[in-house]
Formats: structure tokens, sequence, C-alpha cells
């Protein structure tokens, strides 16, 4: 194929206090050299946006496990909002694979497999950013999934959320069992109620404050599962604990999760 021009969105510069706007991306276009090499493949992506994880169509191949028009997931394509179906199952939205099927579900699933290993009944387990909302934007679930997948298994779920309409929505479609709105509600206050005897488990996807104040409440022996940290990826300035030495007091489990580790593991997982 000969040279084509490819269509690029750049990040212009990084989102502040979790607000994202157009100011914060950029347009371009750049030369693309299609010459191929033997197992390489060229991708035309499905809607294009900002770089990240994203589904493409291959257009070009040297590589027989990946024929022309075959339907990809990478980890650096533009994310996209095609409603092509799956032709191995029309029923299933192609944009799924981006998110419950995608690395979205795969980061629920890979953390609970790995480190909570099973949730057990009557657990009680406090998902910071159940809705997983990151301003007004559907940013990531990862944290409705942990929800689900804790549920299933017959834990009670606490959760927070950042307005009156979420937290109604997790209550009565997801089926948390408490859930406070965490920007009019203090959090302690209703960590307090919702779970006086204490957390078993704590699954952190925001930081700063709100993993200090669940070490508060944590049980003795309880886990605390690092996912993210929203408040530091909104540009914040860093947050200083205060809780730290919970760690040892209560004898914690703490451990880090990044999915990046476990992309070998998406067979596993299922849905392809």
């Amino acid at each position: 194929m000969a040279p084509i021009n490819n269509t690029r969105i750049l990040r212009a510069k990084y989102a502040t206090d979790h607000a994202l706007t157009i100011d914060n991306f950029k347009q371009d276009t750049a030369q693309l050299d299609t010459t191929l090499q033997a197992g390489e493949i060229l991708v035309s992506t499905l809607n294009q946006v900002i770089t990240g994880f994203g589904l493409g169509e291959v257009i070009e191949s040297k590589d027989p496990d990946f024929p022309r028009g075959a339907i990809v997931l990478g980890s650096n394509l533009p994310w996209e909002s095609d409603r092509l179906g799956d032709a191995r199952n029309p029923k299933i939205p192609i944009c799924a694979y981006l998110n419950v099927l995608g690395v979205t579900g795969l980061t629920a699933w890979a953390a609970v497999d790995t480190i909570v290993k099973k949730f057990k009944k009557d657990q009680i387990v406090y998902i910071s950013s159940a809705p997983g909302i990151w301003g007004n934007l559907q940013w990531d679930p990862v944290g409705t999934f942990f929800a689900i997948l804790a549920k299933c298994e017959g834990a009670f779920m606490v959760g927070c959320a950042g307005s009156d309409d979420k937290v109604q929505y997790f209550l009565e479609n997801i089926g948390l069992d408490a859930c406070f709105n965490y920007k009019t509600q203090d959090a302690r206050a209703e960590l307090a109620k919702a779970a006086p005897q204490g957390l078993d488990i704590h699954i952190d996807l925001v930081g700063n404050e709100t993993l200090d104040i669940a070490l508060e409440k944590i049980k003795d022996n309880g886990l605390v599962v690092v996912v993210g940290n929203f408040e530091s990826a909104a540009g914040k300035a860093e947050y200083v604990f205060k809780n730290m030495m919970q760690i040892i007091f209560k004898a914690l489990r703490v451990e880090g999760f990044a999915v990046f580790q476990h992309l070998h593991r998406y067979p596993d997982f299922g849905p392809m």
C-alpha cells in the first residue's frame, strides 16, 4: 500500500480537578508508512479518538494470526464508540470489548482472582468510587465490576458516588447495600453507619483522604487493594497521609494492582 495520511488526536495538556474539556486535546495529520514487514499488521481504528485501549479492524496483514478484516483489541489504539456487533455473537455490541468484556472488566476480574481470591458471604467490602465516574465522564467503571463480583459472592457492599442520582442508581440497579454521596456527606460518618463493626476489604480507586479514612475503618488483618488513584491523576497537590501506621498496628495486607501486568491473562478471562 502507498503511504496514507493519518489523523491523530493528541493530548494538549493534562486535565486538572477532574475537569476534562476539548482544550485538553489537539488534532494533527501525519503521513503513515504502510510498508509491512513479516509478522506486522496495519489496523484502521473504528471511529478514531485519543490513544488508549481500543478496537480496530485489520486492513493489511503479513501475520496469519491476524487476517485482513479481523477485529483486534489493543492497548495502544484510539478509543471508539462504534456500534458494530460481534460476528460470533450478534447480541454483544463490539464496544463491550472496551468495558465489561475488555480491559475494564479484566482489571476487576484479575485483581479479585489474584489478590482477593474469593469474596466471602457477609464480608464487608468498601469500594471507593464504586460508580467509576470521573468528573462528568463515564471514565472507568472498574469499581462497578468489583461491586458486581463481590455481590455475586454474597458480600456486604458499601460504595460512594459523586451525586445523589448516582447513589440511587447503584443502590437500586447494582445492588449495593449502602452508598453515599462523598461530595455532600461525611465519609467517616457514613462508613461508621453502614459498617459499624468495620471493613474487611477496601478496594481503593481514589487514593488520598479516601484511602486514609478507609485505613481508619478497616478491621485488624484486613485487606486493602490499591487499583487506582483518581485524585493524583487529576493533578491535585500531593496528599500527606495521616494513617499509614494503621497498616502496622492492624497488621493489614496492602497490595497494589496494575492490569498491564496481567494482559496475558485475557484468554483466561474468557470473552474472546
